[in-house]
């Protein structure tokens, strides 16, 4: 073989593992944020680490520390929602817990909770997998109905101590 045609081939051989690692990376970085690491919980509090680092930088500073619980709340019973979406019966019951959640919300801030809840299911569903999971927890419960905490007992719908 000529020398011309063995750095031909040397240089060829080099572009097609240099096409194979960038197509590997590209992939991987494609992957990011989606199942399994979208369910990632090291801490184990119940919320996915990335949605929890979402309500700690959004929701920072003390003043802040309630409504960071409540968000947690509802997090957690959104989550679980998604999580046994393919069961009615737990669908329903987190259904109802998401809806206990959003109460505990409104309550600690009546003025921001929209706004709150909603950047937080934004946080939540950021996968295909995950919003088609959400749209499946919906159709469960669908038609159920849950009666709302009063007013003056929105307090009580807290899943953590409040005084």
């Amino acid at each position: 073989m000529r020398p011309r045609n063995k750095i031909f081939l040397i240089v060829v051989l080099w572009f097609l593992v240099a096409g194979i690692a960038v197509y590997w990376f590209a992939v991987s970085l494609q992957n990011q944020g989606q199942a399994p690491s979208a369910s990632l919980d090291e801490d184990g509090n119940g919320v996915y680490d990335r949605v929890d680092s979402y309500i700690e930088s959004k929701y920072s500073g003390t003043d802040n520390l309630l409504l960071r619980s409540g968000l947690r709340q509802y997090a957690s019973a959104l989550q679980n929602g998604i999580e046994h979406s393919d069961d009615k019966e737990l669908s329903i019951q987190f259904a109802e817990a998401s809806d206990r959640a959003q109460e505990c919300v409104y309550y600690l801030s009546p003025d921001s909770a929209d706004e709150a809840l909603s950047g937080l299911e934004a946080a939540l569903l950021n996968s295909h997998e995950l919003s088609q999971k959400f749209v499946k927890l919906s159709e469960q419960s669908a038609g159920e109905v849950f009666e709302s905490a009063k007013l003056d007992a929105r307090k009580d719908s807290c899943a953590f101590k409040i005084d």
